[in-house]
């Protein structure tokens, strides 16, 4: 992605999320919000096996249900 589509994408975060981010730091935003995305790639590309997968599904219902007292 160019430094144009970087930013204008950040821009967009911005801008959905509400925030106002003052001059003296925008070009500190914008170099981490760089530096999320590349870590983002290496997370994201990274191999995984099935392994590593959740092996449980919860349901909030259960897990959060009051156990009655006898």
């Amino acid at each position: 992605m160019d430094d144009a589509a970087i930013k204008q994408q950040y821009d967009a975060v911005i801008t959905r999320a509400g925030l106002k981010i003052p001059a003296d730091r925008e070009d500190t935003m914008l170099n981490t919000y760089r530096n999320v995305l590349e870590w983002s790639e290496m997370v994201r590309n990274r191999p995984r096996p099935a392994t590593l997968e959740p092996s449980n599904a919860y349901f909030l219902e259960t897990i959060t249900r009051v156990i009655e007292s006898r």
